[in-house]
């Protein structure tokens, strides 16, 4: 076959729908991030020109450059007026590409160059929500509406450490983003899953098993978490006192919904994955609150929300995403499930104080997912029936 007739498609078709670039994207970007962090700590020197510190960077390029990459390949929907799809798509996704080569070559740029270039994508992410938001008000866009506002403001925090208008304020930064994460995961994570647990039910009682599971997610629950998270994100960058007592409220919150879920018996790879990143995002919110009265060390906490929660949740989401929306089947290959293992042993190692063993385990993961989930990103939407795809619906 002629290398463009095969590379052209792929290209169209990457360009075409946001979340195939876009998380294609994220996935590219959390492996080298770690890559090159890797080389840092093995004493190999920092491979970047970077204006600020070696572990500022690390933490903003996962928070906020891999992040930023999940949000966008959820929340990108129409394009603006006057824009096709391929357009908007490229568009973002070159913006997001100019955030992290400035940020990387940092030392040579002004820093309200940088801080431009990587604040200006969540706004273009997020203009369409906020006209469809105003035409047509539904809860959902409302709820992503304010994630991704948060997420830019404590983004915004970094970048005015960064810029010198308010030195000290990155630390704040980081944190109020990894909460704005954990607030997408507590939401949209937390309704795929119920949907998720109720299919599995439903499913395995049209075979005549007897199945257990699929309890309702309570309301107190849903909201708890959710907002809990997300006015914890919004304290830490202005009311430190408030955040431990609202994170200990999310923690239990969604601690409550996986036991609400009453999942019983073996799960999937991929339904194991969410609940997984549940658990460690309830966990981790617990452990934050009691770092922050004295009883736990808060890079304990931190980095188990960061790796069981939010990468755990957004590799699970993405996943899942690219499976159903390319009509294949729900259902984890190996590859994929071999790298969500591999990335929650690097959350309990990592937990544990470990540093080397997670490292490499983190770059595992992602070169699984990543051989797993680049062809089906890359590859054309299957029909229903065809080999790997979702089978042809029964009629009633």
């Amino acid at each position: 076959m002629d290398i463009r007739s095969a590379l052209f498609p792929t290209l169209a078709r990457i360009t075409a729908e946001p979340f195939r670039l876009m998380h294609l994207a994220a996935g590219l970007g959390a492996f080298l991030a770690m890559l090159i962090w890797a080389v840092h700590l093995g004493g190999l020197g920092m491979p970047l020109a970077l204006r600020m510190p070696a572990a500022q960077w690390h933490a903003h390029e996962l928070v906020f450059g891999y992040g930023g990459a999940v949000l966008a390949g959820i929340f990108m929907g129409a394009p603006p007026r006057g824009l096709s799809r391929r357009a908007f798509v490229l568009m973002a996704a070159g913006l997001w590409l100019a955030g992290r080569a400035a940020i990387a070559g940092s030392a040579g740029l002004p820093p309200a160059l940088v801080a431009l270039l990587d604040l200006g994508f969540a706004p273009l992410v997020g203009a369409p929500m906020i006209a469809q938001m105003l035409r047509r008000p539904r809860l959902q866009t409302g709820v992503f509406v304010i994630i991704l506002g948060v997420h830019w403001a404590a983004n915004l925090a970094v970048h005015l450490d960064w810029t010198g208008f308010a030195p000290g304020l990155a630390r704040a930064g980081f944190l109020a983003g990894i909460l704005a994460c954990g607030m997408m995961n507590a939401w949209f994570g937390g309704r795929l899953t119920q949907g998720m647990v109720r299919n599995r039910v439903m499913q395995a009682r049209a075979r005549g098993v007897q199945a257990r599971g699929g309890g309702r997610d309570p309301l107190w629950a849903e909201a708890g978490a959710v907002a809990g998270l997300g006015l914890a994100a919004a304290a830490v960058l202005g009311l430190p006192w408030a955040v431990a007592p609202l994170l200990t409220l999310a923690g239990v919150a969604v601690l409550a919904r996986v036991i609400a879920w009453r999942v019983r018996g073996g799960a999937d790879a991929m339904l194991a994955a969410f609940l997984a990143a549940h658990l460690g995002l309830g966990a981790g919110a617990l452990l934050w609150a009691a770092a922050l009265w004295g009883a736990q060390d808060l890079v304990t906490a931190v980095h188990l929300m960061a790796i069981a929660a939010l990468s755990g949740m957004s590799m699970a989401v993405m996943a899942r995403g690219a499976l159903g929306q390319t009509g294949r089947a729900l259902a984890a290959p190996p590859l994929l499930a071999a790298g969500f293992a591999a990335l929650f042993a690097a959350a309990v190692l990592r937990a544990g104080g470990a540093i080397g063993a997670p490292l490499a385990l983190w770059l595992l993961a992602w070169a699984l997912w990543l051989g797993a989930m680049g062809p089906v990103l890359c590859g054309p939407r299957l029909r229903p029936g065809t080999p790997g795809a979702r089978p042809v619906p029964e009629r009633r």
